[in-house]
């Protein structure tokens, strides 16, 4: 993984190999962060399917959260 924090946070598709977010994935507390990092990573890529559907997860997850429902929605957008 290849990150860079001077004027900003900024990392490389590596931030997505499994060894890196599937232990997070376990964890109780960090799997919501490490899903809605994840699905950064696809936007980045231009995957629009798989982001949105780890933000459909956490919508389902978090119903009260705005965010996601938001995002789900600006990629629809986006695609148009």
């Amino acid at each position: 993984m290849v990150c860079s924090a001077s004027g900003g946070i900024s990392c490389t598709a590596d931030i997505a190999e499994p060894e890196f977010l599937t232990p997070l994935f376990r964890r109780h507390y960090l799997a919501p962060f490490a899903r809605i990092v994840l699905a950064i990573v696809y936007v980045r890529e231009k995957d629009s399917a798989s982001a949105r559907q780890l933000l459909a997860q956490l919508h389902d997850d978090f119903p009260g959260n705005p965010l996601f429902t938001r995002e789900m929605a600006r990629l629809a957008r986006a695609q148009q």
